[in-house]
């Protein structure tokens, strides 16, 4: 078993701005040992998993069942705000898909595909 899951709450919070007209805030700093996982939910009651494992992390739940069963969508976009382009994965409510690609042009961003549409008919699971 792991140890005890540890939240360093940063006080005052750390305010930036990813883009145009944007503001983020920087709460703090969540620590996980290998196999602890934290469910993230929000106010509507979406819920997406972190877990932490010995070879690196899952960032959510299945993207092709259970997000998309939450009414979610995954997004794989690039940014050109820093150089070389740098590359994002996204949780898009479907509800708000127009608010999404306003934020990727504030951030200079283009979609590059949605990952829950991936479609490869040979693939069965295995690593290539």
């Amino acid at each position: 078993m792991g140890t005890i899951v540890k939240f360093i709450k940063k006080n005052p919070m750390r305010s930036f701005s990813p883009g145009k007209d944007i503001s983020l805030f920087d709460c703090g700093t969540l620590n996980l040992s290998v196999d602890e996982q934290i469910t993230i939910v929000d106010d509507n009651g979406f819920k997406s998993d972190l877990t932490c494992k010995e070879w690196g992390y899952y960032l959510a739940n299945s993207i092709n069942y259970r997000i998309t069963e939450q009414g979610y969508k995954t997004a794989l976009f690039s940014s050109n705000l820093q150089s070389p382009p740098s590359l994002y994965v996204c949780l898009v409510n479907e509800a708000k898909i127009d608010q999404f690609m306003i934020y990727l042009d504030k951030v200079e961003a283009r979609l590059i595909m949605w990952l829950d549409e991936f479609n490869d008919h040979n693939f069965d699971g295995t690593h290539p």
